[in-house]
């Protein structure tokens, strides 16, 4: 799977603007503290807080937007827990079972656990005042099967994010805002599967089948 410069650039940029609120929250609970005489406890709470969150922030793009590690393996549990330390103390709720319907501790290729972040990304982003993202897992035969829905007020899928989705997208119509969508459709297409969406009521669902093939150790 290649991937355009365009495209790489853009989630550099989408990595940066998810991590400078929590760093310049760790900036300024720091200069809080020093400014104050005996240290201010409120201010390096804060920056402790905001410290804990950029980390679990860049482990999940590590894995969402990486590449090394192809040729390593890891576990849908280890995908959930890096998806529950992304979106902790936001305004998404994860409706992730660890029994959510696949052997979640048996290891799998990267990508697919790349994937499957990507379409995490894709039921936040559907969120713009918040909800609840669910995650069910299924082993259908020997595929996997995964299924997201947001859920929550004002929920949508722009036609933006739509339009992102396909593999053959000029590079030049993507932005920070977009591009894991294409990487999403990218991903998908690289283990032989398809983004499959749609919108009903309060509530916008994504689903894809990966076939037997990729999700084998």
């Amino acid at each position: 799977m290649r991937i355009d410069l365009r495209v790489a650039q853009l989630l550099c940029s989408r990595l940066c603007h998810d991590l400078v609120g929590p760093a310049g929250a760790v900036n300024a609970g720091l200069e809080l503290a020093g400014s104050a005489p005996g240290g201010d406890t409120d201010a390096l709470a804060l920056a402790a807080s905001s410290g804990r969150q950029m980390g679990r922030r860049l482990q999940f793009f590590r894995i969402a937007f990486g590449f090394g590690g192809d040729d390593g393996t890891i576990s849908l549990d280890e995908a959930r827990a890096l998806a529950e330390g992304h979106l902790a103390g936001g305004t998404v709720m994860l409706d992730w079972p660890a029994d959510a319907g696949a052997d979640a501790a048996r290891p799998r290729p990267m990508a697919v656990a790349r994937l499957v972040l990507n379409i995490v990304l894709l039921g936040v982003g559907a969120l713009p005042r918040g909800g609840t993202l669910s995650v069910r897992l299924a082993e259908l035969g020997n595929d996997l099967g995964a299924a997201f829905t947001a859920a929550g007020p004002d929920v949508r899928i722009d036609s933006d994010v739509i339009s992102a989705m396909a593999v053959d997208v000029p590079a030049e119509t993507l932005t920070a805002r977009t591009v894991h969508g294409h990487l999403a459709a990218l991903l998908a297409s690289s283990l032989g599967a398809e983004i499959e969406t749609e919108v009903v009521g309060t509530e916008a669902r994504f689903a894809v089948l990966v076939p037997d093939g990729s999700v084998a150790e």
